[in-house]
C-alpha cells in the first residue's frame, strides 16, 4: 500500500506483504519528511492505549529519497526529502492498533524524534488504509 499520513504530522506509514513471507508477518515502512537518519536499535515506538511497543528496523541504513517538486497554474511546490526504514510487524499487532482507542507513534531519529497520532480516521490517514490492507490480504490467502 502507498504510505498514508498520521494525523497532523510529517510521518507516513505503509504496509507490504508478499507470498514468500511468513503468513503473519507484514513489513511496515515508516517514512519521515526531511533528510534524517533513523536511530539504531528500537527506533519505531507505538503507545497503544498506554502500552509501549517498540520495533527494531530490518534496515541497517536509512533510505533517503527526494520527491520532485511541481510548477504549474501559478503554484510552486518545492522538491522534498523523505527518509524511511522497514520493520517486521505481525498481523496481530496491526489488528491491535486498528482497534485501539488511542495510538501515538514515535520515531527516534539520530538527533531528535517525531511523533504523530495513528488513531484518527481522516480520509488520507493510515488507520483506514491499514483496515483496507488487512481486508485485501485476507482475500489473497
Amino acid at each position: 500500500m502507498e504510505p498514508a499520513w498520521l494525523y497532523s504530522t510529517y510521518i507516513k506509514l505503509a504496509l507490504f506483504k508478499n507470498s514468500k513471507m511468513n503468513k503473519d508477518d507484514i513489513i511496515m515502512t515508516a517514512v519521515v519528511k526531511g533528510a534524517h537518519n533513523f536511530a539504531k536499535d528500537a527506533s519505531l515506538h507505538f503507545n497503544v492505549d498506554g502500552e509501549i511497543i517498540s520495533f527494531n528496523s530490518v534496515d541497517s541504513l536509512t533510505d533517503i529519497n527526494t520527491s520532485s517538486g511541481f510548477v504549474g497554474n501559478g503554484l510552486y511546490i518545492p522538491p522534498s526529502n523523505w527518509s524511511s526504514q522497514d520493520y517486521v510487524v505481525g498481523k496481530e499487532f496491526i489488528n491491535k492498533i486498528i482497534n485501539a482507542n488511542k495510538v501515538i507513534v514515535k520515531i527516534d531519529l539520530r538527533k531528535s524524534y517525531i511523533e504523530g497520532v495513528f488513531s484518527h480516521d481522516g480520509p488520507t490517514t493510515a488507520r483506514p488504509a491499514f483496515r483496507k490492507f488487512l481486508k485485501r490480504i485476507e482475500t489473497l490467502q
